[in-house]
């Protein structure tokens, strides 16, 4: 009796504030998550079409295979250039660079404004 009166007095509603509400949740995983994922996704693109890569071509060449390895094939373009196997590397290794990058800058965003509620984020009070 006494194991299961512990499992019923954990999970059962208390008064006060809990750790995680279905305001935390939908923040978290609905909002934040979307911006972090499409500005995530933009910084890639963005960094494989400085490149001259589209992301039609990005995902052409993903459905083809064996392309933005070393040793890949020259990728052609749809605009009619050419991609050798080395700078397709490049831009993979820099877009990739970039995606992680954009995703820290952007969860340190979120922590700084959701650490000043109702101010600015900036300040002495988001480092206390």
């Amino acid at each position: 009796m006494g194991y299961a009166s512990y499992w019923v007095d954990l999970f059962s509603k208390q008064d006060g504030e809990v750790l995680v509400d279905n305001e935390v949740l939908s923040w978290s995983y609905l909002e934040g998550g979307v911006i972090e994922c499409i500005g995530s996704l933009v910084t890639f693109f963005t960094v494989l079409a400085s490149f001259g890569i589209t992301p039609g071509d990005a995902s052409n060449a993903q459905s083809a295979g064996g392309y933005f390895m070393p040793h890949s094939p020259n990728l052609t373009l749809a605009s009619g250039g050419i991609v050798t196997g080395a700078v397709q590397f490049e831009a993979l290794k820099q877009a990739q660079s970039a995606f992680y990058l954009s995703v820290l800058i952007i969860q340190m965003w979120n922590l700084f404004a959701c650490k000043s509620k109702l101010k600015l984020p900036f300040g002495r009070h988001v480092l206390q």
